[in-house]
């Protein structure tokens, strides 16, 4: 397999049954690549702004069943955005490791790190700052951390992971907040101040991935983190975070001498729908939920 690959697309040559010298390509994802510097390690926590890790302690996790899906290509993505009603959150993944790699099952193990941006006008009051703190926020621009953010009080995404089939130990979480400068005639209620909320997530387990293995040693894998809401797509739009890069630690890879891991991380937008949900009381239909995927190829 070959260890070498171009920003913007993936070749693999394949066994055919008839010849040995055909070659196919694989198509490029719809969205942009990302690149992670080669030969540095994530050796500390502050390498991805987050806190330490939490001690194992395996228990599955529940997603959403689904029934199918579809991708958006950039006119349609662009579309939605225009006329998305509520919240547009803006994320980006970083693979900390990439664990086995499980083809008899298809599921592999990753601990993974994910940011998910939105902005919002918010009430001080409700956020439990001390002086000090506000201080910072309004008249510093400073990043303040909050080990809560309460969904009583505020909106958020309600983000879930679709393809986790168990997790080690709790997921780490934690929200950020940094005060934004309203737009040229945006007209901010007093009572509220226009923040950016930034939610982390650090999760590691076991994710589900279909696997391709008809051309055997040769095939290329995607290893794939599909992140969804439990919002609609009529209220909330993931998009990729065009200012901060989604990377891939390829040292600290567990398959290394069965596999050669890419250093390239592509995203793709695209919809699923519920198995069934009632948005009227005598009439069903699907209801669709945006999933935003982050890949990595081995």
């Amino acid at each position: 397999m070959s260890s070498m690959i171009s920003q913007m697309d993936f070749k693999e040559v394949d066994k055919n049954n008839t010849s040995n010298d055909m070659e196919r390509q694989l198509q490029r994802p719809l969205l942009t690549n990302r690149f992670f510097p080669t030969g540095r390690r994530l050796t500390s926590i502050d390498d991805i702004q987050m806190s330490s890790i939490v001690s194992p302690n395996p228990h599955s996790v529940s997603y959403r069943k689904r029934r199918s899906s579809v991708a958006l290509v950039d006119p349609v993505m662009n579309s939605i955005e225009d006329n998305i009603n509520d919240h547009i959150v803006r994320i980006r993944l970083t693979f900390i490791r990439i664990g086995e790699i499980d083809t008899l099952n298809e599921k592999y193990h990753a601990d993974v790190y994910f940011e998910a941006r939105w902005i919002d006008g918010i009430r001080l009051d409700t956020l439990g700052l001390t002086a000090q703190q506000r201080t910072q926020l309004i008249d510093e621009s400073a990043t303040i951390r909050l080990n809560e953010f309460s969904p009583i009080f505020h909106w958020t995404p309600k983000l879930l992971i679709e393809n986790a089939i168990a997790q080690i130990g709790e997921p780490e979480k934690w929200f950020t907040i940094t005060k934004i400068a309203p737009k040229v005639n945006e007209i901010i209620p007093t009572s509220l101040v226009k923040l950016e909320i930034c939610e982390h997530r650090r999760v590691r387990g076991a994710f589900w991935q279909k696997l391709e293995l008809n051309h055997f040693p040769a095939d290329v894998q995607d290893l794939t983190i599909s992140i969804t809401s439990d919002y609609h797509v009529d209220t909330v739009l993931l998009v990729q975070d065009e200012d901060r890069f989604s990377t891939i630690n390829r040292a600290d890879f567990f398959d290394q001498q069965e596999w050669a891991l890419y250093e390239h991380v592509a995203t793709e937008m695209r919809e699923t729908e519920e198995e069934y949900s009632f948005e009227h009381e005598t009439v069903i239909k699907a209801k669709t939920h945006p999933v935003l995927a982050f890949t990595c190829r081995a």
